[in-house]
């Protein structure tokens, strides 16, 4: 039988969406691997997921059901504090991998502001609902 259910993982710090899983049917999302540590999924109904017209639909439709998703945006500063990289991921889980794979010198922030090139403390800004947030994480030394 078809598939009627899509799986989103979702991290559970950020509530954030990581990877949306499509199933050929619908028990193959009760396997566990497609769960990390930090991560939880959630099943919505394949007739929803194909009523979205773009991901914003989707980021919509899960923060109305599981409540707003928070900061997932990380900058890698280059040894200069220059901006030189922005990926999406959440810290906890990617930040140790991603810091792993850095030059010496080079370190991972959670941040809302800054563009590549700028150098850290970027310019501050107040983003609607309040100021913007940042995190530092330690760089490998």
């Amino acid at each position: 039988m078809a598939a009627t259910f899509v799986g989103i993982v979702l991290s559970i710090r950020q509530n954030a969406i990581r990877r949306v899983i499509v199933p050929d049917f619908d028990a193959q999302l009760d396997d566990p691997s497609f769960v990390g540590t930090g991560e939880r999924l959630i099943k919505i109904a394949m007739t929803t997921y194909r009523s979205w017209g773009s991901p914003a639909d989707m980021k919509a439709y899960i923060e109305g059901q599981e409540g707003a998703s928070s900061l997932d945006r990380l900058c890698i500063l280059d040894g200069l504090d220059r901006l030189v990289a922005i990926v999406r991921g959440d810290y906890e889980i990617d930040g140790p991998n991603i810091l792993s794979q850095l030059p010496n010198g080079y370190s991972l922030i959670e941040s809302d502001l800054g563009e590549i090139g700028e150098t850290w403390p970027f310019k501050q800004v107040t983003i609607a609902g309040g100021a913007a947030s940042v995190n530092v994480i330690s760089g490998p030394t």
